[in-house]
């Protein structure tokens, strides 16, 4: 069988998913004893089986040949036409096996599949590029590892060539693998909730030969018993143990079915778990009264792999984050231990009700998890991380815009080349609306990550004045900045505090910081992947202005001062008829007031400027709406909008 030489896991990973690499490279040698198949291990980590996040940390678990495992060569003999089963076996174990067919075998074919385990009855088209072979519906247990019987793998390979063929085996299965808190368990049986298809009769499919796609039959069944293996009457506790099945979203969970002798206890995991080609579930204590009912699972919400602080969500569902620090996968929030709702918003005048934006928030296995119910509502949120004292680790902007997809709508204005969002940060809505102001958004102070409530008005006709709107939960303060909290830790600990300088300083921060936001998108960038915070004000080596580098200068743009059309600026676009919508949303001052709704608007840019920072602003000036498209000297305490650019 394949053997584990390395497996370190640590905690309740009830949700997380075991990465399965499984690249096994296959060379014909020079014969010693008919053909030979040296096999030895390729990949990032060097193994078949990559084990991946266990809490916040990357282990993996080494799987090795065995002496006497056997492999299974498929192919259609050149000669005959017929399809040829090759008996392959390792004589030895290790990293490198050499897998040794009938000596009197010869290989005539164009083209090969390999099997791993070894099938007498496997049948396969190897021009169609499918495999057909089965699961076992009763696996053995042995500590450590899976039934060599049920750990599908398979390769294809074409011609030999000048004497080499090259294959790489991918695992066709997925699974689960869980510990015990008892010794005494005779068997164990796994079932789908849904009537989902785990063993049996299988067609594997190798049109991606890099994701093989394991098929069920009619006559796949439903359930899975596993019986110790080898001598063992019963399992152990503590080890670890494997079920192997055909991948799946088990959309209503799934059971666990203990047996001692006639006696018996069923643990049930009620959430939807997807199951993924390559990956193990792990579940510490799986027969643990709480286990498997605190068992979540979720959309994963990075894009291409990268997190933010931003994530944007379209349509009700079960979501899931990790748990790092902005973009940056590695800075890990180890010292987690709950997960929870600061606030949530409609953007509108009335608090929504609790629970009605985003609801059922943990933290489990090195992700937050959370709920948008159906039928979803429009808004926002922010989740915050917290350590065992309650302390703010993280915290986490919701974006929830029905239908949304920023990629989609994404606006490229006339004379720019890099697409920006169609709406501000945190906006419902890319256009002026008359009965509420969904297209203003929140404010940032600049470099920090965290949101403050928008105007829920387009016009003021004072210079002060104007109403936020209204948020459940966690309410805006205003706290003086001071060496003690006018600090970047102070801010990310009270992502609803709104720090206020004390004159002369004009910054929240006490002593300057001009790294937080940058032409590389930081951690403290608010914007969800694939976005960040746009340039303003670029010179090259010879301190000229780079314009075509800079978000807005540069560009044409109708005024809107009216209280029927709303107030804000229209940006033409390149190549289209249709315009961008810029509200006129007023500022936080650097005391937090609301200020100049309807005649004022900055947005933020990524640019310093010493100790201050260029910022796009429009205003009315004796009536008439202008433009400053890289003002140079502002302040970074005040509270302004963030319209995100394309990360390229």
């Amino acid at each position: 069988m394949r053997r584990f030489i390395s497996l370190f896991l640590s905690g309740f990973c009830a949700t997380l998913l075991f990465s399965c690499s499984s690249d096994i490279k296959v060379e014909l040698q020079e014969p010693l004893r008919g053909d030979i198949l040296n096999a030895s291990f390729v990949g990032g980590f060097s193994t078949k089986t990559e084990v991946g996040d266990i809490t916040t940390t990357h282990s993996y678990a080494t799987v090795l040949w065995s002496a006497q495992d056997e492999m299974s060569l498929l192919y259609d003999d050149s000669t005959s036409g017929d399809l040829v089963n090759a008996h392959l076996v390792t004589q030895q174990e290790g990293t490198n096996a050499q897998f040794y067919p009938d000596p009197a075998l010869e290989f005539n074919g164009n083209s090969f599949i390999g099997l791993y385990p070894y099938d007498a009855t496997a049948t396969a088209s190897v021009a169609d590029g499918t495999v057909a072979s089965s699961i076992p519906a009763t696996q053995y247990g042995y500590p450590g590892t899976f039934d060599p019987a049920a750990q599908l793998a398979v390769g294809v390979a074409q011609s030999l060539g000048s004497g080499a063929l090259n294959m790489n085996f991918y695992n066709v299965c997925s699974g689960i693998c869980f510990t015990l808190t008892k010794s005494s368990y005779t068997r164990i049986v796994f079932s789908g909730r849904s009537q989902e298809k785990l063993a049996g009769a299988v067609v594997v499919s190798l049109a991606n030969p890099e994701a093989p796609q394991a098929i069920a039959s009619q006559s796949s069944v439903g359930s899975i018993t596993l019986l110790p293996g080898g001598d063992a009457a019963t399992f152990q506790k503590d080890k670890d143990y494997y079920i192997s099945f055909i991948p799946g979203d088990f959309v209503n969970g799934f059971t666990m079915t203990f047996y001692e002798g006639s006696t018996s206890v069923t643990r049930t995991c009620e959430a939807s778990v997807k199951f993924r080609r390559g990956r193990f579930g792990w579940v510490k204590d799986v027969d643990s009264a709480d286990r498997l009912s605190n068992i979540r699972d979720g959309e994963l919400l990075t894009k291409n792999g990268k997190p933010a602080n931003c994530y944007i969500i379209s349509a009700p569902g079960t979501y899931k984050f990790p748990l790092v620090k902005g973009n940056d996968p590695d800075a890990t929030l180890d010292a987690a231990t709950s997960a929870e709702v600061l606030w949530e918003t409609e953007n509108l005048g009335p608090a929504p009700a609790k629970g009605s934006v985003v609801n059922n928030v943990s933290s489990n296995g090195g992700f937050v998890f959370f709920d948008v119910p159906s039928p979803m509502k429009d808004g926002n949120a922010l989740i915050a991380a917290k350590d065992v004292n309650g302390n703010i680790l993280w915290s986490w902007h919701i974006w929830l815009c029905a239908g949304y997809d920023p990629d989609a709508s994404a606006q490229t204005l006339a004379g720019k080349d890099k697409a920006m969002m169609d709406r501000n940060l945190g906006a419902l809505s890319n256009s002026y609306n008359a009965s509420h102001a969904l297209s203003n958004g929140f404010f940032y102070q600049w470099g920090r990550k965290d949101p403050f409530p928008g105007s829920l008005q387009n016009y003021i006709a004072s210079t002060t004045g104007g109403t936020f709107f209204t948020v459940m939960g966690t309410q805006t303060s205003f706290v003086e900045s001071t060496s003690t909290t006018g600090t970047l830790s102070y801010a990310i600990a009270h992502p609803t505090e709104f720090l206020c300088p004390v004159a002369p300083k004009t910054n929240w921060l006490y002593r300057v910081n001009s790294t937080l936001w940058g032409a590389e998108k930081t951690i403290y960038d608010p914007c969800p992947a694939g976005w960040k915070v746009p340039k303003t004000y670029v010179v090259d080596s010879n301190y000229q202005n780079v314009e075509a580098e800079e978000a807005w200068s540069g560009v044409t743009y109708e005024r809107v001062s009216n209280a029927s059309d709303g107030y804000g600026a229209y940006f033409n676009l390149q190549g289209s008829s249709q315009r961008a919508w810029y509200p006129c949303n007023g500022y936080m001052d650097g005391n937090g007031v609301l200020r100049m709704v309807g005649q004022f608007a900055g947005y933020w840019s990524c640019s310093p400027n010493d100790d201050l920072t260029y910022i796009m602003v429009f205003s009315q000036n004796s009536g008439m709406l202008t433009l400053y498209p890289h003002q140079h000297g502002h302040e970074r305490a005040p509270g302004h909008s963030v319209r995100c650019i394309q990360d390229l």
